[in-house]
């Protein structure tokens, strides 16, 4: 996602800088003066950060007339409004091009793992095998849980554990974990433990989080060990009102 944020601000940085001066199409131009050489500078820049991200297959042609376009409002091809979308688009089209085998060894994965005996499919896409199945209350969504869990990509590498530490108290809020995680929690009760099998959709998606690729389906070994009722967060009446209009 940091390349998404930085292509775009990278284009509208450009295009805003840029967009005042005439384009010089002499590769030699000459940098006679301090402006001289921080235009040759942003370019370098620009051109640099598109190839680290992956994105260095823009087409050029469009990308100048882009440029010179922006001169003249009105002789511009996309509608203003859909600038920033467009570029996030393409930004997105090349990450789930560059990561194309996480996303097919996550589909492959899953499927053969839903035919094994004792894997349950959820409507989510969500996998899950139960171990051991506890006796004790099912947490519900914004409740705290207490885990010890073990979390392993597809090759059996570890990305993170609680093994040999504390156990780990977590609060079932949407938006602060994963989907996976928050649905996972809320199947079993205490004194569980299972597997779960996650979706890169339902996991970290486009993220990159520390060894975790962007699109990468995760294995959590988890070990539910105590639910604390939790209340959903209340919204600010202000930003209700402003929501509605008001």
């Amino acid at each position: 996602m940091k390349s998404l944020v930085k292509i775009t601000t990278i284009a509208t940085v450009t295009i805003g800088l840029l967009s005042c001066n005439g384009l010089k199409k002499d590769k030699d131009a000459s940098l006679n003066d301090l402006r001289d050489s921080a235009s040759y500078c942003l370019g370098l820049s620009v051109a640099t950060n598109l190839a680290q991200d992956k994105l260095d297959s823009l087409n050029l042609d469009a990308f100048i007339a882009g440029y010179m376009d922006a001169k003249d409002p009105e002789s511009y091809k996309i509608a203003v409004a859909e600038i920033t979308n467009t570029i996030q688009n393409f930004a997105m089209q090349e990450m789930k091009n560059q990561y194309a085998p996480n996303i097919e060894a996550g589909n492959k994965f899953l499927e053969e793992n839903k035919k094994r005996t004792g894997v349950t499919t959820t409507a989510s896409g969500l996998q899950y095998e139960v171990i051991t199945l506890g006796t004790g209350a099912k947490p519900q969504m914004y409740d705290s849980v207490t885990v010890h869990y073990h979390g392993t990509k597809l090759d059996g590498s570890v990305f993170d554990s609680s093994k040999g530490a504390n156990p780990v108290t977590l609060s079932l809020t949407p938006g602060r974990l994963i989907e996976g995680w928050v649905e996972g929690m809320t199947l079993f009760p205490v004194g569980s433990k299972f597997k779960l099998y996650v979706p890169e959709n339902l996991a970290y998606g486009v993220n990159a989080r520390g060894s975790i690729q962007p699109y990468e389906t995760l294995i959590f070994e988890v070990e539910l060990l105590a639910t604390k009722k939790g209340e959903a967060p209340k919204m600010d009446m202000n930003a209700m009102q402003q929501m509605m209009g008001n």
